[in-house]
């Protein structure tokens, strides 16, 4: 992508983004079967949320990820007028310039008409992101995530790879931001929770995952794997303890939870180097490094799974 190949849309706050989504936001477990309803009824949706019901020292990462300039409004799902961490939400984005929508799952009226209440603001504002200024973008424009992830466990292996990549990047005056680099790349500085580059060049974090990857203003995040084709996803910590094999196939990683039970059988599925035999095995705590794990199926293909 060189010059401007490309288009984005510029927000209220003079920042650009390169999608237009909507998030969809709880604010406790008990209504996050809501905000996935809504986010089903409309299109372009994003839903993240709280972990637990009591989760106020979140609200910096879910305020951060909500700022972000992929995403064009936000509609919040709360339990009820007493929910003061969706008001505090809602408050805080709508300061951004940012149509916002604040759902009270019992005030409004309970499960079903609040996800209909939420369906129908959301289908507005999604007529209302397509009507957004569209404006044209190069790299200059944009901060890329870069993870390097190593399931064979030698950097060399990769290290061409994501050189080639950084230097590809901020030769056209982009912004790398680093998660689990190689400690020999020079680093321009590092950058604590929800700061963002000053200016272009090769940045790391402090502390790493994709979601700080992303409070951080990264637009989109590159894979660069030690060994065969990796891809990754981020599964919530309360999937932990549940199947494996149901966990797989909410992901994409499987196309079909009979797909994973042949992968099996067949012994054709792996956490990290640890073959799967147990169609029924749950995804535990003691199964995650770093609050990952790597998935392989077959010979080349690699999954990685981020607990968040």
């Amino acid at each position: 992508m060189d010059g401007s190949s490309m288009h984005g849309y510029l927000r209220p706050d003079g920042k650009i983004g390169i999608r237009n989504s909507i998030a969809v936001i709880y604010t406790c477990l008990q209504v996050r079967h809501v905000a996935e309803q809504i986010a089903q009824g409309i299109s372009r949706a994003e839903v993240f949320g709280f972990r637990e019901n009591s989760g106020t020292i979140q609200i910096p990462l879910i305020m951060e990820l909500s700022k972000h300039p992929n995403i064009v409004a936000a509609i919040i799902v709360g339990l009820d007028d007493e929910d003061e961490a969706a008001s505090q939400l809602a408050d805080e984005i709508s300061k951004t310039g940012k149509p916002t929508a604040l759902i009270q799952v019992l005030s409004d009226g309970g499960t079903v008409k609040a996800a209909l209440k939420g369906i129908r603001v959301g289908s507005v504002l999604a007529r209302q992101a397509d009507d957004g200024q569209r404006i044209p973008v190069s790299l200059a424009d944009l901060v890329i995530g870069v993870v390097y992830d190593d399931p064979a466990g030698t950097a060399n292996a990769a290290y061409p790879a994501i050189e080639w990549v950084i230097r590809w990047i901020t030769a056209r005056r982009g912004t790398v931001i680093g998660c689990r680099l190689p400690d020999d790349l020079t680093i321009k500085e590092t950058l604590s929770f929800g700061q963002k580059p000053s200016t272009a060049g090769l940045y790391q974090l402090e502390n790493s995952s994709f979601s700080t990857l992303l409070a951080s203003g990264a637009h989109l995040i590159v894979l660069v794997s030690g060994k065969g084709s990796v891809t990754g996803s981020i599964v919530a910590q309360s999937e932990v303890g549940g199947k494996l094999i149901d966990i797989l196939a909410a992901a994409g990683i499987i196309a079909s939870k009979s797909e994973g039970r042949r992968l099996i059988q067949q012994g054709g599925l792996y956490l990290g180097d640890t073959k799967v035999t147990d169609v029924d095995i749950a995804l535990t705590a003691d199964l995650l490094e770093n609050n990952s794990v790597l998935v392989r199926k077959g010979k080349k293909t690699y999954h990685r799974i981020v607990v968040e």
